[in-house]
C-alpha cells in the first residue's frame, strides 16, 4: 500500500507560526476528532480538538466553528485517520500547551484506516 505524502517535519514551523500556507498547504493526518465538552455555563456551537500528524511529530488543533460542518457531514471521522491540507492557520499556546487554530482546510481522504509514521510529541 502506497501512503499518501505527508508534509514531513511541518508540525514544529506550524507551532512556530513560521509556514505560509496561502503558498505552501500542509498536508497532514487526522489522528483524532474530539468533541471538546462544554462547560455548564456555556453556551454557544459545538468546538472540536483534532489531532495532526505530519508522520514525525503531531499537535493538537482546534477547528473554527465555521468548519464544524466538516465533522457534522461525516467528512471527517474520528478514528478514520483522514488526510488534511492546511489552507490557513494560527498557531497559539492554551494553558502553556501549543495548538492549532485551523481556519482553512480541505479534506483530501476522509478515511486512510492506517497511521503513517510512527509521530511523537
Amino acid at each position: 500500500m502506497s501512503y499518501p505524502q505527508l508534509t514531513a517535519g511541518i508540525v514544529p514551523s506550524l507551532v512556530e507560526g513560521s509556514v505560509d500556507c496561502y503558498k505552501h498547504p500542509g498536508t497532514l493526518q487526522v489522528l483524532r476528532v474530539i468533541k471538546v465538552k462544554k462547560r455548564d455555563s456555556c453556551y454557544g456551537p459545538d468546538r472540536y480538538r483534532v489531532i495532526l500528524s505530519d508522520g514525525h511529530n503531531f499537535v493538537q488543533a482546534l477547528l473554527v466553528t465555521q468548519l464544524n460542518h466538516l465533522v457534522t457531514s461525516g467528512e471527517l471521522v474520528d478514528g478514520g485517520l483522514g488526510i488534511i491540507r492546511l489552507r490557513d492557520y494560527m498557531s497559539n499556546l492554551i494553558q502553556d500547551v501549543p495548538v492549532i487554530i485551523i481556519i482553512q482546510m480541505d479534506v483530501v481522504r476522509n478515511e486512510y484506516g492506517c497511521k503513517i509514521g510512527n509521530p511523537a510529541d
